[in-house]
């Protein structure tokens, strides 16, 4: 069976064929079909042409190993840095144009 984890993606609306998915996994795609269809049966996702949704996110994240979790973390504390140096960047850019009058008072990047 193909892992829950290949599917979960911090969305609810996953634009994937069955096709796509199997190459990105390096299964066949009727080894996703299948997992996908059990998925389905059991109400944790809906799929439809070209397009996955997730139904039940909680039950699908408690299927998964742990490297789940451990991938969702890092991909959380990435985000997080990211985040931050954006803010910093922000405000260091309306600082240096408040305090410079030849930057003028609007400032593009």
């Amino acid at each position: 069976m193909v892992a829950p984890r290949s599917i979960l993606l911090n969305t609810d609306e996953i634009p994937l064929t069955h096709s796509v998915l199997a190459q990105l996994l390096g299964v066949r795609r009727a080894s996703v079909t299948d997992c996908l269809d059990l998925l389905e049966s059991e109400g944790l996702i809906r799929t439809k042409r070209g397009q996955i949704s997730i139904c039940r996110f909680g039950e699908l994240a408690n299927m998964c190993c742990d490297c789940f979790r451990l991938i969702d973390r890092e991909y959380d504390r990435q985000l997080a840095s990211v985040r931050q140096i954006d803010h910093v960047e922000d405000d260091a850019l309306f600082e240096t144009s408040a305090l410079d009058p030849s930057l003028g008072s609007v400032q593009t990047r």
